[in-house]
């Protein structure tokens, strides 16, 4: 045989053995195993980063809940009285006055005293002229004065009326005492703590109820 031909089968027979060879391999190479599922979350763990994690925690949001609607007591500014407040003050001085009106008219037939009757007459104007004030400040707030007196201001004055000489005067004048006491004390709150009318009008009002208190005091530290 030629040595061309040797060659030629020996170049055939190396081929036909790595191609054997490479299918033999492909054969006994083991096939790809299928992935396998990963397990179930776990419930009871919580879905996210773990402890410890230098995740930034989400932010909160607050969504404001509306209100009822319901509105409220409309109040002045600077912390002064609500409406309703300034209207019961107003229902308050004008009973007030009337009553220190009407007992001022009573004195003046029932006390002995000359100074007694001079300050009752001095009550009777000035209260007079402070309550007619006042009646335009209600007008302006559509405040309504009950016209009919109160129980306390019913029961004080059948009380005066039931005594005569200087009794009724030492009780008409204690009676004073106190009733002005308690004016100044209303009169310097609303001076200071109400809507603009009010103010006005009980800053105007206070020098006056002072002095009838100073008058009426000095009046108790001279009974006889």
């Amino acid at each position: 045989m030629a040595l061309k031909n040797i060659a030629v089968m020996i170049a055939l027979t190396v081929a036909l053995g790595a191609g054997t060879s490479s299918a033999l391999q492909a054969q006994s190479r083991p096939a790809p195993r299928p992935a396998e599922p990963l397990p179930p979350a776990d419930p009871a763990k919580p879905i996210g980063p773990p402890q410890g994690s230098s995740t930034p925690p989400v932010p909160k949001i607050s969504i404001p809940i509306p209100s009822s609607g319901v509105p409220k007591e409309t109040a002045y500014p600077e912390g002064g009285l609500t409406n309703e407040d300034a209207a019961t003050f107003i229902k308050n001085a004008s009973h007030a006055g009337l009553m220190e009106i009407d007992l001022a008219k009573l004195a003046q037939t029932r006390a002995t005293r000359a100074d007694v009757k001079a300050y009752a007459k001095m009550l009777e104007t000035e209260h007079q002229k402070a309550n007619d004030e006042l009646m335009v400040v209600a007008k302006s707030k559509r405040v309504t004065i009950p016209a009919d007196p109160t129980m306390t201001e019913k029961a004080a004055r059948a009380r005066l009326e039931g005594m005569t000489g200087m009794a009724f005067d030492n009780a008409y004048v204690a009676a004073m005492v106190q009733d002005h006491a308690k004016a100044v004390a209303a009169f310097t709150t609303a001076a200071t703590n109400a809507d603009a009318d009010v103010q006005a009008f009980a800053d105007k009002t206070l020098p006056t109820l002072k002095h009838h208190l100073e008058q009426a005091q000095r009046l108790a530290k001279s009974e006889k």
